[in-house]
């Protein structure tokens, strides 16, 4: 919406009252709000710090540093917007993020080596989050992939199961006949656990039964 009607470059910055008379906005308020919810969205929305300030699309990723490194020289106050606070939340809006992806960000672009809340060196606390995050990413890729073998198997046993029931292979009362229904309902109840109503715990617990290595469920 908003992001697409700016121009590139601050200076062609578009002020806050002209954008609320372009789109129809009851206040300039109500332009803020659009302008948060787009940042949210992940639109790199960034706005002029010099009064009455302005909203402006990025040219390059330096300008994007140069916009924040400013924002930090002077206390993180944004004249568009009205707003102020510390550096980490202020560019966690304006590059569409969480606080922790915008201080890693911060860290990563200005070669920060010490905690940008003023504590001591966190480099060690960023690599243990990092390989928490990659062993969380791991287990999700052995998830998904012991969901979709577990899941093709269980199909394919209920097409056998439904099979040998419609054919009538085994006679009505034999012992073959009840154990062929009772697998049938095992399997179609464990599809209805993984495809359909089950929880997260519920579908690991399955795939681990089964002996998949999920790296334990909680």
């Amino acid at each position: 919406m908003i992001y697409e009607f700016l121009k590139i470059g601050e200076e062609n910055a578009l002020s806050p009252e002209y954008l609320k008379i372009s789109f129809g906005f009851t206040s300039i308020r109500a332009v803020q709000k659009q302008i948060e919810r787009e940042r949210a969205e992940g639109k790199v929305i960034l706005s002029s710090t010099t009064p009455p300030g302005g909203y402006y699309r990025p040219k390059t990723a330096l300008e994007i540093r140069q916009f924040i490194q400013t924002l930090e020289n002077r206390g993180s106050y944004d004249f568009s917007s009205g707003t102020g606070g510390d550096i980490i939340r202020f560019s966690a809006d304006v590059l569409g993020v969480n606080n922790w992806e915008a201080c890693r960000y911060l860290i990563e672009a200005f070669s920060l080596p010490y905690s940008l809340s003023g504590n001591t060196d966190n480099r060690e606390q960023i690599q243990q989050r990092q390989r928490e995050r990659q062993k969380q990413q791991e287990k999700e890729q052995r998830f998904k992939a012991a969901w979709v073998a577990e899941v093709d198997s269980l199909k394919s046993w209920e097409d056998i199961y439904q099979q040998i029931i419609e054919e009538k292979i085994f006679s009505p009362m034999s012992d073959l006949q009840g154990f062929t229904v009772a697998e049938l309902q095992k399997v179609s109840y464990k599809l209805d656990i993984l495809c359909i109503n089950g929880s997260r715990r519920e579908q690991e617990k399955i795939l681990t039964e089964r002996g998949y290595n999920l790296g334990g469920y909680n």
